[in-house]
C-alpha cells in the first residue's frame, strides 16, 4: 500500500513508475497486421521499428535489449525520418559508443527527444528492456507527430 512508497520500497516504486510509463507512453501504440490481428504495444513497437530499419546494413531489431547496443538502430530510426541529420553510411558497428552518443545527441538537440538513456546504459551485454522500450516509444511519438505535422 502507500506505506511501501513512504518506506522507500524500491521494487514497488519502480514497478509503479513502469506501470505509469506503460499506461501513458507505450500502451497507445498499436499495429494491425494484414489479417486485422491487433498486436500488443510491445509487439507493435518492435514491428514499427523493424519496418523502419528494414534494408539498413548491420541493423536487425529483434528485441529491446541487444539489438540496440551498437547504436545503429537508434541512428537508423533518425536517418529514416530525417536523413539530413545523420550520415548513416559513415557509421560503423564497431563504434558503439560514438554511434550511441551521436544518436542520443541528435535526438535531443534536433528532434526534442529527451535523453532518457546514457551510453553506459545501453553499451552493456544486457541493456534494460524497459528503459530502451520507453526511449524508443519517444521516437515513435515524435515521428508520428512529424508525420501529422503536429510538432509542438
Amino acid at each position: 500500500g502507500p506505506e511501501d512508497i513512504v518506506d522507500g520500497n524500491q521494487r514497488l516504486i519502480l514497478g509503479l513508475i513502469w506501470t505509469i510509463i506503460l499506461r501513458f507512453q507505450i500502451q497507445d501504440i498499436t499495429f494491425e497486421t494484414e489479417d486485422d490481428e491487433k498486436k500488443s504495444a510491445k509487439e507493435a513497437l518492435i514491428l514499427w521499428t523493424q519496418r523502419r530499419t528494414k534494408g539498413y546494413r548491420n541493423v536487425k531489431v529483434t528485441n529491446f535489449t541487444s539489438s540496440w547496443r551498437d547504436g545503429l538502430a537508434f541512428a537508423c530510426l533518425i536517418h529514416k525520418h530525417r536523413p539530413d541529420l545523420i550520415d548513416f553510411d559513415q557509421l560503423r558497428k564497431e563504434d558503439a559508443k560514438e554511434n550511441l552518443t551521436l544518436a542520443f545527441d541528435v535526438a535531443e538537440e534536433k528532434l526534442g527527444i529527451p535523453k532518457l538513456l546514457d551510453v553506459e546504459d545501453v553499451n552493456v551485454d544486457y541493456p534494460d528492456e524497459k528503459s530502451i522500450m520507453t526511449y524508443v516509444a519517444n521516437y515513435y511519438h515524435t515521428f508520428a507527430k512529424m508525420k501529422t505535422g503536429d510538432v509542438s
